[in-house]
């Protein structure tokens, strides 16, 4: 998940970043400060739709309730979701995944946008199904199908569930590794022997859609993507077990949606040349990493990225939108 990155941002890299032109944290701000007043958020979307200017975004688990204090992956709440996806009907035109990733350069006189929702959890069929279709939009939902191959859910879900019935200093302790939060224990776990630990905690959770659900999520008008089946950095991966890994379990995700599954979300949204190359062997039509660039002709198919907005309030999230899409694309 996102967390995989926060030991990176190192001094160098940001300097990296710098060096390749993409914005400081002051720049932005005051981007998003200017964005704020409607006729420069006009020019803005009016430059960007001129442009072919697309944008894709992600959301990963969406709760009526909100996000819970022992997540780590936090829940949006379901009427703020509904407010974003809103407004960016009222921006452009949201269209399907898909047709983004077939038709990326489209001048007009709108932006485009498509939605994508990641992970396997319960949520997408019992919470964003339903809201989608009462938007009348459509998203493609990039799964693991990991219960159609008799696995629990994810780690680091069955971290939060143990935490949310041990609480985070007694899971602390019996993992030996200290934290002052949930996202921080995830990170210090992340990549050590500690997940094997924590899979091994498991208890009997509906945390994970059925393959009734999976079925469910296209009867409703929603597309299914593959994220693959365990959720591995795929850039640490050798060749061999990164050809595995973006093919197993892809069929029995097909069969139980009962469609070819054409498109690939990276896991952790990591991915470069390589495995770009290895997705398009593997025959899919394209593939989304994280980086949250916009959309353009130049963009590699296989390494289209998507936009998280997160808990962003409506103000915020507008000129956020309009801001990024006039970032520079996604040069990596």
């Amino acid at each position: 998940m996102w967390w995989i990155d926060s030991s990176a941002k190192t001094s160098e890299s940001r300097g990296r970043r710098l060096l390749r032109g993409r914005p400081t944290n002051a720049l932005r701000a005051t981007g998003e400060a200017a964005m704020r007043n409607g006729a420069l958020r006009r020019a803005a979307l009016r430059l960007a739709a001129a442009r072919g200017r697309a944008l894709a975004l992600v959301y990963h688990r969406i709760r009526s309730e909100g996000p819970a204090p022992h997540e780590i992956v936090r829940a949006m709440p379901s009427s703020l979701v509904r407010q974003q996806i809103a407004a960016l009907g009222e921006l452009g035109d949201i269209v399907t995944l898909a047709d983004l990733a077939r038709d990326a350069e489209r001048p007009g006189t709108r932006v485009r946008f498509a939605l994508s929702f990641d992970d396997d959890d319960v949520g997408h069929t019992r919470v964003a199904l339903p809201l989608l279709r009462s938007l009348q939009v459509s998203a493609t939902f990039f799964l693991s199908g990991r219960v159609l191959h008799g696995l629990g859910p994810y780690w680091w879900v069955t971290l939060e569930h143990v935490i949310a019935e041990r609480g985070l200093t007694e899971v602390c302790q019996t993992l030996g590794v200290a934290a002052s939060s949930p996202v921080e224990l995830a990170a210090r776990c992340e990549g050590t022997s500690l997940v094997n630990r924590i899979v091994g905690m498991a208890q009997s959770q509906d945390v994970q859609p059925a393959a009734a659900e999976i079925r469910a999520l296209i009867d409703g008008g929603m597309s299914i993507g593959f994220h693959t089946v365990r959720h591995l950095v795929l850039p640490t991966l050798s060749p061999e077990a990164l050809g595995d890994e973006l093919v197993r379990g892809r069929v029995e995700l097909a069969t139980a949606a009962g469609r070819p599954v054409a498109l690939l979300a990276y896991p952790h949204g990591r991915a470069a040349t390589r495995e770009a190359r290895a997705a398009r062997e593997a025959g899919y039509h394209a593939a989304f990493t994280g980086g949250g660039h916009p959309i353009t002709v130049q963009t590699d198919r296989f390494l289209l990225d998507r936009w998280e907005p997160g808990a962003l309030g409506i103000d915020d999230f507008v000129a956020a939108v309009a801001l990024r899409l006039n970032r520079p694309a996604g040069a990596r």
